[in-house]
């Protein structure tokens, strides 16, 4: 009997002690347990300095032992604080408060805090829980735990926060969350557990990066966790994203990423973490405290960032209307894509860098950012330099860049093979006569102006088979030409008041993109060579482009105001270009070229017109005007006529068009008459209405004329021979 007792106590006696001193606990079974329960605090019971943000995390991390120890954890209504152990009047009126609950947990803080011993620091806590029904309390389970400060892997249950604590901005928040984590997992083992939950893995503890600070674009949060070895984990953060995989990086250690990305943005959000076992059973965590936000919206770059070179300084100057801007970012180099350093954080719209020498290519990128960090993209400037105010001569041989400042070249002055310079930004440079730049390597020139004095025009730039010039932003005025037997890549060229301005013979490409030419002799003159002319304006020259060779390509460019708009020696068609009228008669082409389309007014206002549109338009109207013409309508006929031959001038329109003509005796019809033979010179009926014209009016030497040349081309002609005849019968009745 007594062996018996034993049997029976023992086990009590063991269970007693393994709640550390909790006297009043007794044995607990699963039945008696409450399956939904509420938590109560934690709140001071002492200690009244301690951070809400703590007493959040205690009662999240209790919140999620229980959980995991199979209660189910419900939200609490009605006011339920306290700030001393609840009588059970208290908890009775919770109960009435919350009638679905089948137990309450209350949770009471003694100690939270740090405290130093012999040069160290040290954190600890003391706290209690106690588990109620609505009948009676089950019991109160009191513990206390010491940690050294950043002793986080002195225990198997610290290891965890290893992984996470070097991205952890507070190190205070590591401290405090392993305290509580060491406190709650001794007191959470006392509390009794369901069955059923002893199946699930476990999670011992959940460290995050999470702070009340925001993150931003490219930031990672960051989850570690601490449970049963061998599982799959991931975890959640609400509502933005789900299922991040948290890979075992040790034994029973889980580390997860998240890269916040471009456009992410969440107020309050929750993380939750999950574990399952090999056979599907899965355990949660939750953690609220703190809650997750995240703004990973870029502000958006500046406006109308500007600058302007003042004698000793540069002054930049910007603008935004992007509200969430709160400063900026100012880099400079000398090289346009590296080399960048910070060299001021602005919070107004302008700033003058003071620290600039002249003559030197300065480039600036200007950077917006907003309050949690996020960074715009760079808007940039460049390059800028204070100018040289002395003129001085160029070398012969120029192997280093040209900075700003005023030039001059009196002799030939030459860049030899193999070297590649840039000449500019801010360059000044006056040719005077004979003056001649010969590239035989690679030039680039960037927003400067080259001036020529020599009225003989001079050869200004030459370059040779081997060279290239690469242009942007330049202006060239009083030259001869930029002799090009190499590649060409220019954009927004300007080339004024010369001879020639371009002139191509190479086997390479040359192309000419958003330049002008104006008030040249010729603007572009094609020798031979691959030529693209794309968005380039041609104004008020004698001839804007000559071509006698090669293979050259126009579209989009505007001829405005040229005595001849181009003329080529080769088959050329061309498109989409504005020629100065919409009259095709008033193209001002000559030689073998072809309209596809032209524009209605200059690029990029312009619409597109199809010739092969026009064409069918044309035809129908001469239909009309025959129409009319039948009906003895002469001057309607000669209108539409008119405004048809400009089109679609066939050799029967030219026909129908010179008898109306005739009908109304108007005295353009000699000049259509000539028009109409230059286009069809061997076609007999014109000249034969055309001779029958000048019988009718009396002018006979021209009709005879008229013949003449018809039979020159056309011997043969029964017609024409018959009207021979005519002429030798009025000769012998004289």
């Amino acid at each position: 009997m007594k062996r018996l007792i034993l049997i029976i106590i023992f086990p009590l006696i063991l269970y007693g002690l393994a709640f550390g001193g909790n006297k009043d606990v007794v044995f607990i079974s699963e039945k008696e347990l409450p399956r939904k329960i509420g938590i109560v605090g934690p709140l001071p019971f002492k200690d009244k300095n301690i951070e809400l943000a703590a007493l959040g995390m205690v009662k999240n991390v209790i919140k999620n032992y229980l959980s995991g120890k199979g209660y189910i954890v419900v939200p609490l209504k009605g006011d339920v604080s306290f700030s001393k152990k609840m009588s059970f009047k208290e908890i009775k009126k919770v109960f009435k408060t919350n009638p679905e609950l089948d137990g309450l947990v209350t949770i009471g803080v003694y100690q939270l805090s740090s405290f130093n011993v012999a040069f160290a620091q040290y954190y600890k806590m003391d706290g209690e829980i106690c588990l109620f029904t609505k009948k009676k309390k089950l019991g109160c389970w009191r513990e206390s735990a010491t940690r050294k400060k950043l002793s986080i892997a002195t225990d198997p249950l610290g290891a965890i926060a290893t992984v996470v604590s070097s991205v952890v901005s507070s190190e205070g928040n590591v401290n405090i969350k392993n305290i509580i984590f060491d406190w709650a997992f001794k007191v959470s083992s006392l509390i009794p557990s369901f069955s059923s939950a002893a199946k699930k893995p476990k999670i011992l503890r959940v460290i995050t990066n999470i702070t009340k600070r925001p993150f931003k674009m490219g930031d990672k949060v960051i989850v570690g966790l601490e449970g049963t070895p061998g599982g799959k984990a991931y975890f959640d953060i609400e509502p933005l994203i789900k299922k991040i995989p948290l890979p075992e990086v040790e034994n029973g250690i889980y580390k997860g990423v998240y890269v916040v990305k471009k456009g992410d943005s969440l107020e309050g959000g929750i993380v939750y973490v999950h574990l399952e076992n090999e056979r599907g059973e899965k355990r949660d965590w939750v953690e609220t405290s703190p809650l997750v936000f995240i703004d990973g919206i870029p502000p958006k770059p500046v406006e109308k960032f500007s600058a302007t070179c003042e004698k000793d300084f540069i002054k930049l100057m910007w603008n935004t209307r992007d509200t969430d801007v709160t400063k900026f970012e100012l880099y400079r180099s000398n090289n346009p894509l590296s080399g960048y350093v910070k060299i001021a954080e602005p919070v107004n719209f302008s700033w003058e860098d003071r620290k600039v020498e002249p003559g030197k290519a300065y480039y600036y990128r200007l950077i917006c950012l907003d309050k949690v960090g996020n960074k715009s993209k760079a808007s940039q400037i460049g390059p800028l330099s204070l100018p040289v105010l002395t003129k001085r001569p160029l070398p012969e041989v120029i192997i280093s860049d040209v900075s700003s400042g005023k030039y001059f070249l009196n002799s030939t002055a030459t860049i030899p093979f193999g070297t590649s310079l840039t000449i500019g930004p801010n360059v000044d440079i006056e040719f005077q006569k004979n003056a001649t730049l010969k590239v035989e390597g690679n030039l680039k020139l960037i927003s400067g102006f080259i001036l020529s004095n020599d009225k003989n025009g001079t050869k200004v730039i030459q370059i040779t088979r081997t060279g290239k010039l690469d242009v942007k932003d330049f202006q060239i005025q009083g030259i001869d030409g930029i002799q090009v037997m190499g590649t060409l890549n220019a954009e927004g060229l300007f080339v004024s008041k010369g001879h020639r301005g371009i002139v191509i013979n190479t086997l390479n490409r040359g192309v000419l993109k958003k330049s002008t030419f104006r008030e040249l002799d010729e603007g572009l003159h094609v020798e031979d060579g691959k030529v693209v002319v794309e968005e380039c304006d041609f104004e008020r020259n004698k001839v804007a482009i000559n071509v006698k060779r090669g293979d050259i390509e126009i579209i989009r460019s505007n001829f405005i105001e040229n005595k001849v708009n181009i003329k080529s020696d080769v088959a050329l068609k061309i498109s989409k270009n504005f020629l100065g009228s919409k009259d095709p008669l008033e193209f001002k082409l000559k030689g073998q070229i072809d309209v596809e389309s032209f524009l209605s007014s200059p690029y990029p206002k312009g619409k597109e017109i199809f010739m092969k549109d026009l064409k069918t338009y044309a035809k129908k109207k001469k239909h009309q005007a025959i129409e009319y013409l039948n009906k003895g309508k002469y001057q309607k006929a000669v209108d539409i006529f008119k405004e048809v031959v400009k089109v679609y001038s066939d050799a029967d329109t030219y026909i129908y068009y010179i008898y109306a003509l005739s009908m109304i005796g108007d005295p353009s019809i000699e000049q259509v008459i000539d028009e109409a033979l230059k286009k069809y010179p061997f076609e007999s009926r014109i000249y034969q209405i055309g001779i029958r014209y000048y019988l009718q009016i009396n002018k006979q030497d021209k009709a005879e004329s008229l013949l003449n040349k018809g039979l020159k081309l056309n011997p043969k002609d029964p017609s024409l021979l018959s009207m021979k005849v005519f002429f030798h019968k009025i000769e012998n009745k004289k």
